[in-house]
């Protein structure tokens, strides 16, 4: 109660405060100064319950050492500003602040700016005492505002040259214990409507002077630079248009770009004898600008090239990267010159192996996958506007890599015609670098003195495969993998397997056991088998129905059925004697001969 009424007199909370309730107190509890007195809002419950006995939930409203800048609070009166607290005794003494116990931020902004060029942005942290920034990183709620260093305390922003209305930044900052400080200033633009007076350079790109000199009918770099006359300051968005005049022809526009932050624009155009002429058009807080002509002329270029690989050694297809640099005249970069590498290989064979192109500062990086041994060349062909270079990279060793492979079956004794489950895994050894493999992977069954039969395929996917092989017969399981160029093959030995006989049991069952001669009857039933103590149904299995004649006579086949997956079978048969009913299954590969509970059938 004490601390409330105090509070009031140090001038809290005023009606204009984000969360006033209109009635001298605030509506985001808890707080010291929060409680539901008959304002016009309505009790929020944002801070925690335990910060009801301090001052300010959320330092906004009418109490902070550090507000942030831009905040209400840091343009209003702010109770931590009373001498009562800050001098002690009758006020007159002066005091120091206190350490902020939260992590906070202020942003300084130089405004007014002027569009096109930067100004500087500030960011000062406060931290709590054994606290440190971890991060801190700038962004603008317009997408063509640039920051010079988006992670600096200090820096520079700077937004198109076409921008009129004012806009914001925003610095997020990170201490070490993980709180988060975002803070947003306004970035506002000069409302001064005189023109400025922009400095425009242009010309080929790595030269200067009013006469340059290009590579005949070559793709040629052009580049200009704008700055504020004024300051000398790049300007940032600002539209550059390159012509080109032969004659008394009229100019063509060859080429056209926007500055960038440096004040650069870019433009290319295929190089011929002409006058070469760049100009901006009026923009924002800029006049136009004009760049002084440039008389180009042009010759074949003498060329050069620099090669380096790395590694020196590798695997059979495995990458390794060419790069240099190509230069012509004077040692100027070439810019778009097509740099093919080959392979002389140990067996005097030239290989082609890729090829790629320079780019602005003659650079080149081409990425190659040499098979074998040999000497790696880097090389530039003539054309109308050059001559042709060479350069030896460097001799390169290809090995051969290992191939990885493994192999294991779940049983070695099966019946006739069940799988036997084979797993493993298939990988590239490359110098210790193991990548998995994919590859058809084979299982085959010697048997005797026989020639290996392959009784299971599949395919290594990811470098695991699993195959359910079906051997006929007993013998000797291999798993193989057959190789391909690059990578050798390899095998693993899965030992003995041992192909038993089933012993079946077979039941019959007879639609009717009475009927009229020649007329129809379904007999049906189930197959089951039985090998090294496991039983299940007998699918695929021919089951032959017989009827033995009451009269001694010979027995008599009605008809042979097979049995379906589930060991199923049955058939439409047309006896015309009685006598009893049997199935039987004999001859068999695989089964042992069995023959069913005989069923009697009278047949009148």
């Amino acid at each position: 109660m004490e601390a409330h009424e105090l509070t009031h007199t140090l001038g809290a909370v005023f009606t204009s405060a984000p969360h006033s309730t209109q009635a001298g107190h605030c509506w985001d509890e808890s707080d010291t100064m929060c409680y539901s007195d008959g304002g016009s809002h309505a009790m929020v419950q944002i801070c925690p319950t335990d910060r009801e006995y301090l001052l300010d939930c959320n330092t906004d409203d009418y109490y902070s050492t550090y507000p942030n800048s831009g905040s209400w609070l840091a343009g209003h009166w702010n109770a931590a500003n009373s001498q009562f607290l800050i001098g002690g005794g009758n006020g007159t003494t002066g005091g120091q602040a206190g350490s902020p116990t939260t992590l906070g931020a202020t942003v300084l902004v130089n405004n007014p700016a002027v569009p096109g060029l930067a100004t500087q942005v500030q960011v000062t942290p406060a931290l709590p005492t054994g606290d440190a920034v971890a991060s801190i990183a700038w962004s603008s709620a317009r997408k063509d505002c640039t920051f010079a260093d988006r992670a600096a305390a200090v820096t520079q922003v700077v937004c198109n040259a076409t921008s009129s209305t004012g806009t914001s930044v925003t610095v997020t900052v990170t201490d070490t214990a993980g709180a988060v400080k975002a803070v947003t200033s306004p970035l506002t633009f000069s409302a001064d409507g005189a023109k400025r007076d922009v400095t425009l350079v242009a010309g080929l790109r790595d030269q200067s002077g009013a006469a340059q000199l290009a590579c005949t009918g070559a793709s040629t770099l052009l580049t200009s630079t704008a700055t504020d006359t004024a300051t000398g300051l790049p300007i940032k968005g600002v539209a550059v248009k390159f012509t080109t005049q032969t004659g008394t022809a009229l100019p063509v526009t060859v080429s056209s770009a926007v500055s960038d932050t440096s004040g650069t624009a870019g433009g290319k155009f295929t190089a011929q004898p002409t006058t070469l002429a760049a100009s901006t058009t009026a923009v924002g807080a800029f006049d136009t600008g004009v760049a002084a002509h440039v008389t180009v002329s042009t010759h074949t270029c003498t060329t050069a090239l620099s090669a380096t690989l790395d590694p020196a050694s590798s695997y059979y297809a495995d990458p390794v990267v060419v790069s240099g640099v190509v230069t012509r005249d004077s040692g100027l970069p070439l810019y778009n010159a097509t740099v093919s590498i080959t392979e002389l290989t140990t067996a005097g064979k030239v290989v082609s192996l890729g090829s790629g192109r320079s780019l602005a500062d003659g650079s080149y990086r081409v990425t190659v996958k040499p098979t074998v041994s040999g000497t790696l060349r880097a090389g530039v062909a003539a054309t109308t506007g050059w001559i042709a270079a060479t350069a030896t990279a460097a001799a390169l060793t290809v090995s051969i890599p290992d191939t990885v492979f493994t192999a294991s079956k779940d049983t070695g004794n099966v019946g006739y015609g069940s799988p036997v489950t084979v797993t493993g895994t298939l990988a590239r050894s490359a110098g210790g670098v193991v990548t998995p493999l994919s590859g058809t992977v084979k299982i085959t069954l010697t048997a005797g003195s026989s020639a290996p039969v392959v009784v299971g395929t599949g395919s290594a996917s990811n470098g695991a495969w699993r195959i359910a092989a079906k051997p006929l017969a007993s013998g000797t399981l291999t798993a193989l993998y057959a190789g391909v160029t690059g990578q050798p093959a390899a095998r693993v030995d899965l030992g003995q397997v041992t192909v038993g006989t089933w012993s079946a049991s077979i039941t019959l069952a007879a639609k009717y056991s009475t009927q009229p001669a020649s007329t129809s009857n379904t007999l049906s039933g189930t197959v089951t088998r039985s090998y090294n103590g496991s039983t299940g149904p007998a699918p695929s299995v021919a089951v032959k129905l017989y009827l033995l004649p009451s009269s001694g006579t010979s027995p008599v086949l009605l008809k042979q059925v097979t049995t379906s997956s589930s060991g199923t079978y049955s058939g439409t048969v047309f006896p015309t004697v009685s006598g009893t009913l049997v199935a039987k299954i004999a001859g068999t590969t695989g089964y042992d001969d069995a023959s069913s509970p005989g069923v009697p059938l009278l047949v009148q």
